[in-house]
């Protein structure tokens, strides 16, 4: 392994900022670390659920909550308790010939284990299956701070309806950040940039 760091991650206890901008409170919401804040519905049923994925869960002490957007006029019901859960540490990694992805000149995976690489342009997400160890909830290696789920998961969380998330198929999730310039070009545009930036210093 290469020792980069894929996120960080959170240790309890945990201590909680909320901003509420919707009339209810959702079941579930992703952080940036790549961990998840759930509701206690959702955590009583993923115990009994059989899915695997998830391997700590702890409760949440909710400091202050600011109400933002819709829910500023709105009277809220007390917020019920709330917990922060963790995927697995060890992730999922990408398959990129599959994936077509492109990445920055000089910035491409150097690491087998992660592959890790400033990503140009990705048609869609294909996974590496031999990297998978059957968890129907995990991170995504080479993005660090994603999580993805396979369509067990899925169905369990649309059979309960549960809100706050949109799942998006890996298949049809593209992106692009530089479009129309190919990785030489966007390098030499970059290249152009940085240079009068320093002679303006």
């Amino acid at each position: 392994m290469c020792g980069l760091s894929l996120g960080y991650v959170f240790k309890p206890p945990y201590f909680v900022d909320l901003e509420v901008y919707r009339k209810y409170y959702t079941d579930v919401t992703e952080m940036v670390s790549a961990q998840l804040f759930i509701s206690q519905r959702f955590k009583e049923l993923y115990d009994r659920s059989g899915l695997r994925g998830l391997v700590e869960i702890h409760r949440a002490e909710i400091e202050t909550l600011r109400q933002c957007g819709q829910a500023k006029r709105m009277q809220l019901p007390p917020m019920p308790d709330s917990y922060i859960a963790n995927p697995q540490p060890i992730g999922v990694a990408t398959d990129h010939k599959l994936s077509e992805t492109e990445f920055y000149l000089g910035r491409e995976p150097t690491c087998s284990y992660c592959r890790y690489g400033s990503i140009l342009r990705q048609n869609c997400f294909v996974l590496d299956e031999s990297t998978w160890n059957g968890d129907n909830i995990f991170r995504l290696l080479s993005i660090g701070g994603t999580i993805a789920v396979d369509q067990n998961f899925k169905d369990w969380f649309d059979d309960n309806h549960f809100t706050g998330i949109k799942f998006i198929r890996a298949e049809e999730d593209s992106r692009d950040y530089a479009p129309g310039l190919t990785p030489q070009q966007y390098y030499d545009r970059y290249s152009i940039y940085e240079k009068k930036k320093k002679e303006a210093e």
